[in-house]
């Protein structure tokens, strides 16, 4: 998907994602109430989505499709608990994406007797459903890497569910990947987990840190989903000065816009360029381009990547356009603010037939301001440049990671999209004005297809090549803007001194004239001159220091070394042997967590940074 063509962001799936874990010995007397207790708890997801479907805000940001929600059970399939789970899921019209820990021939020889059968059947049932079935087989192995192949699965699952279904008795895990390791995993990572204890399958529990106490668990449950699927409530943006409040009041009188994620699935491709290439080809002037680096990134491949990929030149491509707008407007309004100056002082020494065209200059150039301020307050260009971006840093990191079954860290998104508020009544929060971010990454995780197929040998082989362009592309973009920086930074502090001295010289050589009585026409423009000095030279260090060159540029050099300690590592990692896929996912992971940092940083440099017109 090319920045020119004609995009629109989508809505996502309304999709909730179920994992699996539990005790492969369960007693057949038990087996009649687990099935009830799982039916129970399937049934609750199932009628709440359903009933959160037919919510009109719902609907205005999720495809619905028919008015049913898409409910995914990832499960290995092994005696017990997990086919227990699928059994009932299939049954409810639940769609099945199966995660194997090594091969399907070494993973059915550690079935118990007439478990194959069982197994088999299992899978084609899955196949003849209308959803279909997805397989991903890990890298893992039996023998002495089966605990730590089992263990990879539970991650796996944990790494891509909402809710984990523990058939558990709340004992702890016999060696690593049994089903009490998998769910204190979920615990650590904030998973919800609906507990039923084959002992007491009448009394589930849910372990949720959110939950209140005292409520039931069947109304917790309902409550998590409805909070999950349920658009997020945003916090509003700042508003300085007087032009930023009547800008919101004209808003708020004719609806121009309306919450931050139906601006953005509501955006449509960019027109004509108008003003907003005045950033672009400002920077062409102080700081001209390196020449840029062929994309190292390879094209998208498979469902997965191309799902992130769509995702991610969306909001890249108006992250961009709103960016272009923003800057733009704060160099023209330097610009014209210099330009008022200098028409208010010519006021005062050009011939009084001339004073209405200079005053008429001034009040075009302050219009011009106001216009621009109240525009960029009225529009949002500053708050959707910053949301955009973060997106799109997302759902570009995740493309590296999906495919492999890893995922971002969720506390550092939710650290990072938590930065900055809306205006809030004295005393009390407002909720974060770019939550909606997180909310809809979460979102589109939850609609994502599952990667299918092997993940050993080529697999591994594309996933380190697709992390290697990331952190080349990354690199190569860093060195382009730390090199674009400096020199900006450099030059336009040079100009701004040499029109400063000037400003000094003029001021000089007018004394002179005036000493020597020299003609006043010849005055007048030596005093143009000086007016005109200071005021080029206000506005060149006012652009240069808004922009924040030097911070960027640091910043920059520090990610060049980031990402070359990164192709480094990288490039190290073996993947030939067992669970290479765990050292090679915790190695995208760190980076990304690094990467995610630069990010925050920028954001939080960058939030304060609305156009004003003082």
């Amino acid at each position: 998907m090319s920045a020119a063509s004609p995009i629109s962001p989508s809505r996502a799936p309304l999709a909730w994602r179920l994992g699996v874990t539990g005790h492969r010995d369960l007693a057949g007397a038990q087996l009649p109430a687990l099935r009830a207790a799982v039916a129970e708890v399937l049934a609750i997801v199932r009628g709440t989505l359903d009933e959160v479907a037919a919510d009109d805000t719902v609907a205005a940001v999720h495809e619905t499709g028919a008015g049913i929600a898409r409910v995914r059970l990832i499960s290995p399939l092994a005696d017990g608990a997990d086919r227990l789970v699928a059994e009932e899921a299939l049954r409810q019209g639940c769609e099945l994406d199966v995660v194997l820990p090594f091969a399907q021939d070494a993973y059915e020889q550690t079935f118990g007797p007439g478990a194959v059968n069982a197994f088999r059947a299992l899978r084609q049932e899955a196949r003849a459903a209308g959803g279909g079935e997805r397989v991903l087989v890990l890298d893992g192995a039996g023998g002495s890497h089966r605990r730590q192949s089992y263990r990879a699965v539970g991650r796996f699952i944990v790494r891509n569910c909402d809710l984990l279904i523990a058939i558990w008795d709340g004992e702890p895990a016999a060696g690593r990947g049994g089903t009490g390791d998998v769910v204190h995993a979920a615990i650590a990572a904030g998973l919800p987990v609906w507990c039923i204890d084959p002992a007491r399958p009448e009394t589930p529990r849910l372990i949720d840190s959110r939950a209140e106490a005292g409520m039931p668990p069947q109304l917790a449950l309902a409550r998590n989903i409805r909070q999950a699927i349920c658009p997020v409530e945003t916090g509003g943006t700042h508003a300085h000065g007087f032009l930023a409040a009547l800008a919101r009041r004209f808003d708020r009188s004719f609806g121009l816009t309306r919450t931050p994620l139906e601006d953005y699935l509501g955006e449509t491709a960019p027109g004509p360029p108008l003003f907003r290439r005045a950033y672009a080809d400002f920077m062409r002037i102080v700081a001209p381009p390196l020449p840029e680096d062929e994309p190292a990134m390879p094209p998208p491949q498979g469902a997965v990547e191309q799902w992130w990929e769509a995702q991610h030149q969306t909001a890249a491509t108006f992250s961009k356009l709103y960016g272009d707008r923003y800057r733009s407007s704060y160099v023209l309004v330097f610009i014209l603010a210099a330009l008022a100056l200098v028409a208010a002082a010519l006021a005062f020494v050009v011939p009084r037939g001339m004073h209405v065209a200079v005053t008429v200059v001034e009040l075009a150039a302050l219009s011009a301001i106001a216009l621009l301020v109240g525009a960029n307050h009225l529009y949002q260009w500053h708050d959707r440049w910053i949301s955009y971006r973060l997106l799109a840093e997302l759902c570009r990191k995740q493309r590296v990671l999906a495919p492999i079954g890893w995922t971002l860290p969720v506390r550092d998104v939710a650290r990072i999209l938590s930065a900055g508020h809306g205006e809030d009544a004295p005393g009390h929060a407002a909720p974060p004005r770019d939550a909606w971010v997180a909310w809809y990454f979460a979102a589109l995780r939850r609609g994502c297809p599952m990667p299918g197929g092997c993940l050993a040998g080529p697999a591994l082989e594309r996933a380190r090549r697709i992390g290697r362009g990331m952190f080349e592309d990354q690199g190569a973009y860093h060195r382009q803007r730390q090199h674009r920086c400096e020199a900006a930074s450099r030059r336009l502090a040079h100009w701004g001194d040499i029109f400063f001295l000037l400003a000094m010289l003029g001021v000089v050589l007018r004394i002179v004239l005036e000493l020597l009585h020299a003609p006043g026409s010849v005055v007048t423009v030596i005093s143009v001159a000086c007016f005109a000095s200071p005021a080029a030279s206000a506005a060149l260090l006012g652009i240069r220091a808004y922009a924040e060159f030097e911070l960027l540029a640091r910043q920059s050099a520090r990610m060049r070394q980031v990402m070359a300690d990164a192709l480094a590592e990288l490039d190290a990692l073996p993947l030939d042997g067992p669970l290479a896929s765990n050292a090679l996912g915790g190695a995208l992971v760190s980076v990304t967590a690094a990467m995610l940092l630069d990010i925050d940083g920028w954001a939080q440099l960058f939030h304060v940074k609305a156009v004003e017109a003082g």
